[in-house]
């Protein structure tokens, strides 16, 4: 058994509190690329809970861990009070002998920033991400390039602030020579803005745009952003 309270999560699920699976996340319709844009820039508020309510609470991803060692530490930060709840989920998009430690905490999760991490590609007037902070709530998709010479833009928010993301393209696993890229460092704003890559890639194949970042609340995110196809 890998994820531990699936009643809990699942209804967490059904009222919005914690991220959907890639599995779930598939049933929804694709979000155009103009909401996808807009969910960059736009803040992801929360209201205080009414008199004599409990605070709201959200979910996040703790860290990545081998199957047992996540539900151990899980348990132990349940029992230590360190969260909640928690469950184990398969890295998705990842590596399959890996799980995330989803933790659930009052409050908001975000820290300094208005909304959760997450780092993108825009290639022409198409922004992609594929979630935030290793949810993969918008699934992975695939861009086209012209094989030989392309240009892309790459950027991030709810990034910590005085951290830079970090890119990395593959092919087949293998990190392609030439096309690693440290970004720009978010400012108080946590927004890590655009900057311009170049691309010379083969024709006929498909590579994995990979990220690595610090959202702002401290959590260490790898994630698969796109995939990219050459033509």
């Amino acid at each position: 058994m890998f994820i531990r309270k699936l009643g809990l999560v699942a209804a967490l699920l059904v009222v919005g509190l914690v991220p959907a699976t890639p599995a779930l996340a598939a049933q929804a319709p694709a979000a155009s690329a103009a909401s996808a844009a807009s969910a960059v820039t736009e803040a992801s508020a929360s209201s205080a809970a009414p008199a004599g309510f409990a605070a709201a609470t959200t979910w996040y991803i703790e860290g990545y861990y081998d199957q047992l060692t996540c539900l151990d530490r899980g348990s132990f930060g349940q029992s230590s009070g360190w969260w909640i709840s928690y469950y184990c989920e398969p890295d998705y998009g990842g590596d399959i002998n890996r799980y995330r430690l989803w933790v659930e905490v009052q409050g908001s999760s975000t820290g300094p920033c208005s909304t959760a991490g997450h780092v993108y590609l825009v290639n022409g007037s198409t922004l992609y991400f594929s979630g935030y902070e290793g949810d993969y709530r918008n699934g992975i998709a695939t861009t086209s390039v012209p094989a030989g010479y392309a240009v892309i833009a790459l950027g991030g928010n709810g990034i910590k602030p005085k951290t830079a993301p970090q890119f990395k393209l593959q092919l087949n696993g293998v990190d392609v020579p030439g096309h690693s890229w440290t970004v720009s460092s978010a400012g108080g704003n946590c927004v890590s803005n655009q900057v311009l890559k170049t691309l010379s890639l083969q024709a006929g194949q498909t590579y994995t745009l990979k990220g690595h970042y610090t959202a702002g609340n401290g959590n260490v995110i790898d994630e698969t952003v796109v995939y990219i196809q050459a033509h």
